[in-house]
């Protein structure tokens, strides 16, 4: 007797073998759910960038100074941070080459807030993830003056002795010291080549 719903049916060694529709669709139905579920299983997401700051090493937001940008990465699938990239802005637009996590001041921003931006990706095709920015830092002023304090003289103040000048260096932005002049005066007017530390 045909099973019920059979389709067409074929011997095979002597033994009558049935097609039947509902097992089939069932058994497809089947396979296509497997593969959705391990499609789901694979799917990456994209990774996340948090806690995007701005860090000057304690200088002022000036001229020359370094800044530093940082922030957390986390990606859910447990991928490693691949080609995360980076990018500065000044007023709210792009700095031209400014795409590192450090970028020095120059006079060009003098004036402007300046903004950290981190697009996390962690290499797969889910990359990249949402561009997170920092808070602004700013306005950017001027380089400070360097400051010379201490000033001293020691020796002997007789004729044909030496002298010694001395002092103390120190700038805001910790720029190093460059040339800095001397001037040896006499009665507050300045004598003619005495212009190092000694005299």
């Amino acid at each position: 007797m045909t099973p019920p719903f059979a389709a067409a049916s074929e011997k095979i060694g002597g033994t009558a073998s049935y097609f039947h529709p509902n097992a089939f669709f069932g058994r497809t139905l089947a396979a296509v759910i497997l593969l959705l579920l391990a499609g789901a299983a694979f799917a990456q997401t994209a990774p996340v960038a948090s806690n995007v700051n701005i860090d000057s090493a304690g200088f002022p937001i000036n001229d020359g100074v370094q800044l530093t940008g940082s922030y957390d990465y986390n990606d859910d699938d447990g991928d490693p941070d691949t080609g995360t990239t980076f990018q500065w802005y000044q007023d709210g637009a792009p700095i031209n080459l400014a795409t590192g996590t450090t970028y020095t001041l120059t006079g060009a921003n003098i004036g402007a807030q300046i903004i950290f931006e981190v697009t996390p990706r962690d290499g797969t095709v889910d990359s990249p993830g949402a561009a997170v920015q920092s808070s602004s830092v700013g306005p950017v002023g001027a380089n400070e003056a360097p400051v010379a304090s201490s000033v001293s003289i020691s020796g002997t103040n007789t004729l044909d002795s030496d002298l010694t000048g001395s002092y103390a260096y120190s700038d805001a932005e910790s720029d190093a010291e460059g040339t800095t002049t001397f001037q040896w005066l006499r009665d507050g007017a300045a004598i003619p080549l005495a212009t190092s530390t000694s005299y």
